[in-house]
């Protein structure tokens, strides 16, 4: 029996080794798209991915916004994407503005961002140790401008924690993962999977009690069951709310599979509490017949619910 808790519950309890800090991004006072002023203060609180290009280009540039709409589409709803333009005295705030708009950019996610080119040029230089050149020597427009195709990933507290090759589909799949570290909340998806193998394993302990006529035991195992799905509701309201939904990005049968796991998840999720609640009420009240009728609905439904929560966990944030 040992071996088989530490089985279910120090694979949800591990994680990877934080990612590296190369060091803040520094302060900078630039402007938005709107024409707002946009400075390190606007960074605090979400993680960040940013990129770097100019709406003339014709080279890679192109590439990097549509792999940045990708990240727009594969990352938690409350992280934020970044771009900074290296030709600012061409890419005004209206024509980053248009240009946002014919790429498919989300304006609460996505923002652009231009200003004194001195200034641009010492943010991507100095602050996040990317490479922005004037090519005064170029024969067209679109070799005007020689920068980076890294992209800069930042988290909650201005940190540059990771550099990626903008133009690599295996990189958009390696943010996505070191993303849900750089928030403070980041360890609570373990946390919940955890607390749903907690009240599957109380369940079970309950059902193995009862069975037995062990009573107060029943009792003690079914208000630890109730506790952990209480604390597991409330963790994962609040990791919601604070970080957004993380998008499923499977394919083919797999992404079937998890759909259909999800969806008969959270349906049956609705009716646990309800459930729960009045199945224990009349346990306190005494009505042990009327307990044991909704028991034989309510044990079902709650141990798959529990049991399916660390399912959806594992595919989503493992797989």
């Amino acid at each position: 029996m040992k071996r088989l808790i530490l089985f279910l519950f120090l694979p949800a309890l591990s994680h990877a080794s934080p990612l590296p800090d190369y060091g803040s991004a520094g302060r900078f006072t630039l402007s938005d798209q709107d024409g707002r002023e946009f400075t390190e203060k606007n960074l605090e609180g979400r993680p960040w991915i940013i990129n770097f290009i100019f709406t003339r280009c014709s080279g890679p540039c192109p590439v990097l916004t549509r792999n940045f709409v990708q990240l727009q589409n594969k990352l938690p709803s409350k992280a934020g994407l970044l771009t900074i333009t290296v030709d600012p005295e061409h890419d005004t705030p209206q024509i980053l503005k248009e240009y946002a708009e014919r790429s498919g950019a989300d304006p609460s996610r996505w923002t652009f961002l231009t200003g004194p080119k001195d200034k641009v040029y010492a943010l991507i230089r100095d602050n996040l140790l990317n490479a922005a050149i004037s090519n005064d020597n170029a024969k067209g427009v679109g070799e005007s401008f020689i920068h980076s195709q890294r992209f800069v990933l930042l988290d909650g507290a201005g940190h540059m924690r990771g550099f990626y090759d903008g133009e690599s589909d295996e990189a958009l799949n390696q943010i996505r993962r070191d993303v849900r570290f750089c928030s403070k909340y980041s360890k609570l998806p373990e946390l919940n999977a955890s607390l749903n193998l907690m009240s599957a394993f109380f369940l079970l302990a309950g059902f193995f009690f009862v069975r037995r006529k062990r009573i107060l035991a029943h009792r003690v195992s079914m208000v630890l069951a109730f506790s952990s799905s209480s604390a597991f509701l409330a963790s994962y309201l609040f990791y919601h709310y604070h970080s957004g939904s993380m998008p499923f990005l499977g394919t083919g049968g797999i992404r079937t599979l998890y759909f259909t796991i999800l969806l008969s998840h959270t349906v049956l999720a609705g009716f646990v509490l309800p459930l729960a609640l009045v199945t224990l009420s009349r346990a306190l009240k005494g009505s042990i017949d009327a307990h044991k009728r909704i028991a034989r609905w309510t044990f079902p439904i709650w141990l798959y619910v529990s049991v399916t929560g660390v399912i959806v966990y594992y595919m989503l944030y493992r797989i």
